[in-house]
């Protein structure tokens, strides 16, 4: 009996391009089914099907990575601007340390912390042990040291005594009205 060889290239670009672990164990049958009496255009066929099969996995795999990181960046950077901009809102309604540091409040921050944090970590572990790069996590960084800061100073210019008129915190002083004297 004579021993048909298969088509060297396609061998080879089946073994470069396949399915990765799977792509030995794959061109050793279709080397024996081409040892069977199967035409070099099957083996060809075959290659280029397996070749196209595993890039489209492999297509898939990548856009859903990207959609899971999307979204979790998402998850993880929206609590965080809604906790920055939700403590600057409260330094500017309140005067005192205390009265900012309500109970609704840390429940608020504690929960939007939270979820932010376990977006992080869902993230680190879809993209491995890499640390988070990119303008996206510089632009929430500057955005937050930016809030924070602005945030600081109005609460500090809002506990100072007023020296002149204008007042300077954001906030409304409910007038009570005065009961007209009955005749």
């Amino acid at each position: 009996m004579i021993r048909r060889d298969p088509p060297g290239i396609a061998t080879w670009l089946l073994q470069r391009f396949g399915a990765g672990r799977y792509s030995e164990s794959m061109a050793g049958d279709l080397i024996e089914q081409y040892g069977q009496g199967r035409s070099r255009s099957w083996y060809w066929r075959q290659v280029v099907l397996a070749i196209l099969i595993a890039r489209a996995g492999a297509m898939h795999m990548r856009l859903w990575t990207a959609a899971k990181t999307m979204i979790l960046r998402v998850v993880f950077e929206v609590p965080l601007v809604l906790g920055i901009v939700t403590a600057i809102d409260q330094s500017r309604r309140t005067h005192d340390l205390k009265e900012m540091l309500s109970p609704p409040f840390l429940a608020t921050i504690t929960l939007l912390l939270a979820v932010s944090s376990m977006a992080l970590a869902l993230l680190r572990n879809i993209r491995g042990s890499r640390r988070l790069h990119g303008r996206g996590s510089q632009l929430i960084l500057l955005f937050a040291l930016a809030s924070l800061g602005a945030g600081t100073l109005t609460w500090a210019e809002s506990t100072r005594r007023p020296t002149h008129r204008t007042p300077t915190c954001a906030c409304q002083k409910v007038e009570t009205p005065v009961a007209e004297a009955q005749p």
